[in-house]
């Protein structure tokens, strides 16, 4: 976006909607990137331009979503391939409420031989793993039934006196089991999915300004990376903005609103 457009359109937080669903929180952001291609042509016995004529317009919308929920993450990738209703996106591969399993990690202190309550009663038995606080001892920790003991039925680890673990030692317990999940499977579907496309940012004398676009598609990488939650700078995602050729010719590809 050049200075001068920069200058004058407000550019921050705002409320991005595909499809009128809501993607992310008010302190979302986006660019926008708008490009015309021409051909020129020139006299051959005068060598000097006499011509341009344009080609093509593209625009491009970038938004960074504040936001890290399966509800909005899911439409970061490509799962999302219907459009059901206004104000629902499908997704075949999601699933709001479903079972998977998880790892799950714990750090519990174990004083004398007494029973620790693990969170996840009826976890697999076979693959828990006992660490010492400072993870000396991986890949293999502690030893089931030399160091300790789990029983699986009602979810408790117990030190053994014999074994390796101080007393009142700190260690972290690693396991899996089935858990209720909001589920997001990508991959595998040749649909494509396309909607309207509304950002929407609030000046400061409380007026709305709108970009509108009538056909949005995404496109591109999606991005995405673990970091601490005061670091996270949000999640990327790239629109490109196709015509509405129903539209009036020199209106067609997106329009810019200011509340009056």
């Amino acid at each position: 976006m050049s200075k001068a457009v920069a200058a004058t359109q407000p550019i921050g937080p705002c409320e991005i909607y595909w499809g009128d669903v809501r993607l992310g929180s008010p302190k979302s952001a986006v660019a926008f990137r708008y490009n015309k291609e021409t051909v020129q042509w020139g006299l051959e016995d005068s060598g000097v331009n006499v011509g341009s004529h344009k080609v093509k317009e593209t625009m491009e919308v970038d938004v960074m979503l504040d936001d890290f929920k399966n509800e909005q993450n899911r439409y970061t990738y490509d799962a999302a391939n219907e459009f059901a209703a206004t104000t629902v996106i499908n997704a075949i591969a999601y699933d709001a409420s479903t079972s998977t399993v998880m790892r799950f990690r714990e750090d519990h202190e174990l004083s004398g031989t007494a029973n620790v309550t693990i969170d996840q009663a009826g976890f697999n038995t076979s693959t828990m793993m006992v660490f010492k606080s400072d993870w000396t001892n991986t890949p293999d920790g502690y030893t089931k039934g030399t160091d300790f003991t789990a029983t699986e039925s009602t979810g408790v680890v117990a030190r053994l006196a014999a074994g390796d673990i101080a007393d009142g030692d700190t260690v972290h317990i690693e396991y899996n089991e089935s858990a209720t999940v909001k589920r997001l499977g990508v991959g595998g579907q040749l649909a494509d999915f396309e909607a309207t496309l509304r950002i929407v940012h609030i000046n400061d004398n409380g007026k709305q300004v709108q970009f509108y676009a009538y056909r949005a598609k995404k496109i591109g990488a999606s991005d995405i990376a673990f970091a601490m939650a005061d670091a996270f700078a949000g999640i990327p995602m790239t629109f490109h903005v196709l015509a509405d050729l129903a539209q009036p010719i020199g209106k067609q590809l997106f329009h810019w609103s200011v509340e009056a």
